[in-house]
């Protein structure tokens, strides 16, 4: 649907709508391209273990956008500190045309290629062992046996606490669960997960939130 979009010569509108309805059933892929400060922000947030890959950040971000777009109250105090704040900068001003001949330059200038995040690598069951971490959709898993066809995991990144009346259930992250000792084996105190062959094919070894794969339910 997307070839047939360009081909058609479609401008953003139209191919937004174009693709509108396949978007809806199996989500959307596209390439983004950074400029070097929000490449790096993104990168060093990466090497901070803030975001698993530039996928995930683009996802978590858009998120957040979506969930603050109805609270124009929001946007609008946000757009104020930062106008306040470059007002309140002491650094000197810089005269306009400085910033002119600055741009002029830099875009007459060569630009170096952009840096390119690795596609995630898929699942290779044959060189996986106990112990080692996957991901399926945006859950982290450490599997904990491997058979034949299947492989058997915990969920790692997130642990649920059961209780039979609903608001005292709670969640905890992956620090607060191994402090608790939710992963010390065998046996183990959350759920295994059986992966048959066809699960595994939507899974991977890095983070990827656009990947919708379904995961199995608890064995």
């Amino acid at each position: 649907m997307g070839d047939e979009a360009d081909a058609a010569g479609l401008n953003a509108a139209e191919q937004a709508r174009a693709l509108r309805a396949q978007a809806e059933a199996g989500g959307l892929r596209f390439e983004a391209y950074l400029p070097s400060d929000l490449a790096t922000w993104i990168l060093d947030k990466i090497a901070r273990g803030v975001f698993a890959s530039p996928s995930e950040a683009v996802f978590v971000i858009l998120d957040e956008q979506q969930e603050l777009e109805p609270h124009a109250d929001l946007r609008q105090e946000a757009l104020r500190r930062t106008l306040q704040a470059a007002m309140d900068d002491p650094r000197p001003g810089i005269p306009a045309d400085e910033v002119m001949r600055t741009l002029r330059e830099k875009f007459a200038a060569p630009q170096p290629e952009p840096a390119v995040w690795p596609p995630r690598r898929p699942l290779d069951r044959s060189s996986l062992t106990i112990g080692d971490t996957f991901w399926c959709s945006d859950q982290q898993w450490c599997c904990t046996d491997i058979g034949t066809r299947t492989l058997t995991a915990i969920r790692i990144d997130a642990v649920e606490v059961g209780s039979t009346d609903p608001a005292s259930r709670r969640f905890l992250t992956r620090t607060e669960a191994e402090a608790e000792g939710w992963f010390n084996r065998p046996p183990y105190a959350v759920a295994e997960v059986v992966f048959d062959e066809y699960d595994q094919e939507g899974c991977s070894l890095e983070s990827d939130p656009s990947t919708d794969a379904p995961v199995p339910g608890p064995s």
